[in-house]
């Protein structure tokens, strides 16, 4: 069984703890299994690195391939490929992968989700602009549009966000302050966030700020095979947790449940070439 941990080529040449973390847990599982050779059948990729197999891998994990946000067409041909021979072998989620390149659409499906299913909850009320390639792309965007937006949602605050719709690593995001400052001297910082690079190519998304992201952090979620896993904190100033005392019993928890799909798309695979 051969499994492949995606990454990018920063954190290949660098070493991104998790990921190298992950790799040693998986190996001791294979051993304990008695797969031979164990070091070698699971390895870290770069996922941009033309000259890997990826049918040649029982099972794909994407870890750390934080730059597919600056290449998400060319991220989005590569999905498609490493399953392009029919046999399913990743183990993250394709679809959603696909919806959550753009948050626009993963947001219209947390919407769906919520609304079909009478979830108690909401989503920050939220008002997205067109990107480059959209038909409006043109549209000229003022802060009174994105105002009144705002109040029909009930929502006011001192202090709006915007960010791109597609990104990961928080480059070209804006926080203006609205309050002590007249509407010309908003919408020219408004203009000025809309300009950025990432924003006018992805598009925008304008946000009441959150201040207790700054104070508490905020939760991630994360679920495998469709089952709530674990949750972690992100720090305010992305700071680590690996730290706390949960940290290892975690990632023991996280490795087995990656080796158990590993170990169901493998045989997978071998169902499907037999009968081929």
């Amino acid at each position: 069984m051969r499994i492949a941990i995606v990454t990018e080529q920063e954190y290949l040449e660098k070493g991104w703890k998790e990921d190298n973390i992950l790799r040693i847990k998986l190996i001791s599982l294979l051993r304990s299994e008695g797969y031979k050779f164990s070091e070698s059948n699971v390895v870290i990729i770069d996922w941009r690195d033309k000259l890997i197999d990826l049918h040649g891998f029982d099972a794909i994990f994407i870890s750390s391939s934080w730059n597919a946000v600056d290449f998400p067409n060319e991220f989005k041909e590569w999905l498609i490929k490493s399953e392009s021979d029919g046999v399913p072998r990743l183990i993250n989620c394709k679809e959603m992968i696909l919806k959550s390149l753009d948050k626009k659409y993963y947001f219209q499906e947390l919407a769906s989700v919520l609304t079909n299913q009478n979830l108690v909850g909401g989503l920050i009320p939220t008002y997205f602009t067109p990107s480059r390639s959209e038909n409006n792309a043109n549209q000229k965007i003022n802060f009174d549009q994105v105002q009144s937006f705002l109040k029909n949602l009930g929502c006011s605050s001192n202090e709006i966000v915007v960010k791109p719709r597609i990104s990961a690593d928080g480059k070209d995001v804006s926080k203006i302050k609205l309050d002590l400052k007249n509407d010309q001297t908003i919408n020219e910082d408004l203009q000025v966030a809309l300009g950025k690079n990432k924003v006018k190519e992805s598009g925008g998304m304008i946000q009441p700020y959150i201040s207790a992201i700054d104070t508490q952090g905020e939760y991630q979620l994360l679920f495998l095979n469709g089952e709530f896993s674990h949750a972690t904190v992100k720090l305010p100033g992305f700071g680590s947790c690996d730290e706390c005392p949960e940290y290892d019993e975690t990632m023991n928890k996280f490795a087995a449940a990656i080796y158990n799909e590993a170990k169901r798309l493998s045989k997978n695979k071998k169902l499907k070439k037999n009968n081929q």
